[in-house]
């Protein structure tokens, strides 16, 4: 659950104010250590304002096949309908010199 900045600046401040141990104090709360320190470090460091969630940076994946060699496998798989998958990524493979799996062409 995504907690707004004020929420979590009133959850610093009832920390800070008890004369608990933080852990004992983060319990009752039902929170976890590292999520209250991350929390309070962002305070000290940056004020109020860096309390705000950011959106995660969408980044590209490590192993994601180009554009065109999914339309290049695609193409021989719709002239090559005889073949089974395991045959259509060897043929690929062979005559492209790009290694597609199997499991690629599947999902392909």
């Amino acid at each position: 659950m995504r907690r707004t900045a004020s929420e979590k600046r009133e959850i610093i401040r009832l920390v800070e104010g008890t004369d608990l141990p933080v852990q004992v104090r983060l319990r009752q709360l039902g929170l976890r250590g590292n999520m209250f320190y991350g929390w309070y470090q962002r305070h000290l460091d940056d004020g109020f304002d860096r309390l705000n969630d950011k959106k995660p940076v969408r980044r590209s994946r490590w192993n994601a096949i180009p554009e065109k060699v999914l339309r290049q496998v695609l193409d021989l798989a719709l002239e090559r309908t005889d073949l089974s998958l395991r045959e259509l990524a060897c043929r690929y493979t062979d005559e492209r010199r790009y290694c597609v799996s199997e499991s690629s062409v599947y999902l392909i």
